[in-house]
């Protein structure tokens, strides 16, 4: 896992060498009205991430499309100008293949973003984005998701006219990988943690949720993330005196409210570790992992989460679990 965190530079340099194949198939579906976005597990997490910025940067209506609703509820409210937009790092999860063919049935074109050039996805879908992030090995998805992240990214910035290839972002990553020692350290630290809360808001919210997960995966611990808003609408009753909190919370539009949030959490004596660029947010955190500051918010969601990544590997270590093979789950899941 780790090894494989540390490759994620060179593969987000080579999705910005290859922009160009992502404009030309944001020409090819320029047309498009609305987008149905299908992944499970991290790609899901990307996902979500994708409808935000679908949104907010191209203005086109986006969602979460459970597959359930075509394959158990036998509903298809796919059309010509909708965008059914996959995302599966294999290219063989079930609900992806479904989310295809309901697509072909629908005469709606369908875009995969997968690593895998010869999966069953990449051979039926009409349009394909390979990550080319390279074999995988660990069970935890880490290089793919930050390369879903950028691909979807760059898909947007097209389609938006807005034309930006960050080539500034490796870079920023390796600035990350740098500080790995102080992550180790604050990860032993906090290895007799059982439960965290991971709260985002906005791009950020997919962030938590992509945190909560890689937490559960790596170190068996019971993770949960929560927008920063809506903790405030019920779940504050749950924390108590040392209560570990994961905020994600970068130096963007949304630092306000979240540092608002922020401080009460503290009042009420939960425990935060901050992952931050601000250092109004870090210095107010019981731990901080500090990151480095990247103007454009939309990216925001790749240098937040590699930290994260790295802090569960180790976390797993701490609590004398290996993170590369976590119990019960398998790379593909047929499910």
């Amino acid at each position: 896992m780790l090894k494989e965190i540390k490759e994620e530079p060179d593969k987000l340099k080579r999705i910005l060498l290859r922009a160009d194949d992502v404009r030309e198939i944001a020409r090819e579906i320029k047309n498009i009205k609305r987008v149905f976005v299908i992944g499970r597990g991290t790609s899901d997490n990307a996902g979500l991430y994708g409808k935000y910025i679908f949104e907010i940067i191209c203005r086109i209506p986006s969602e979460c499309y459970p597959p359930s609703i075509f394959t158990y509820y036998n509903v298809n409210l796919l059309n010509k100008n909708s965008l059914v937009l996959l995302l599966s790092q294999s290219g063989e999860t079930p609900d992806v293949i479904r989310g295809i063919e309901a697509a072909k049935n629908a005469n709606a074109p369908s875009l995969l973003i997968t690593n895998e050039r010869d999966s069953t996805g990449a051979e039926m879908a009409d349009y394909v984005i390979f990550t080319d992030a390279g074999r995988e090995e660990a069970i935890a998805a880490t290089k793919t998701y930050v390369s879903e992240l950028l691909e979807l990214y760059l898909l947007c910035s097209f389609l938006s006219n807005l034309c930006d290839i960050p080539f500034y972002l490796p870079e920023k990553v390796k600035e990350i990988i740098k500080i790995e020692k102080k992550i180790r350290e604050i990860a032993y630290s906090m290895s007799g943690i059982e439960k965290m809360i991971c709260i985002g808001r906005g791009v950020n919210y997919p962030t938590a949720l992509e945190a909560s997960l890689k937490l559960k995966e790596t170190s068996y611990i019971f993770s949960e993330a929560i927008s920063g808003c809506d903790l405030w609408h019920g779940p504050l009753a749950i924390i108590e005196d040392g209560f570990p909190i994961m905020a994600l919370t970068p130096d963007d539009r949304l630092k306000k409210p979240l540092l608002e949030l922020i401080q009460k959490l503290k009042d009420v004596r939960a425990y935060i570790l901050s992952v931050s660029d601000s250092h109004e947010v870090n210095s107010i955190a019981d731990k901080h992992i500090e990151v480095p500051y990247i103007k454009n918010e939309f990216l925001t969601p790749i240098t937040h989460i590699v930290p994260v990544q790295i802090f569960s590997n180790y976390l797993a270590y701490a609590k004398g679990i290996n993170p590369d093979e976590p119990r019960y789950l398998t790379k593909v899941t047929k499910r």
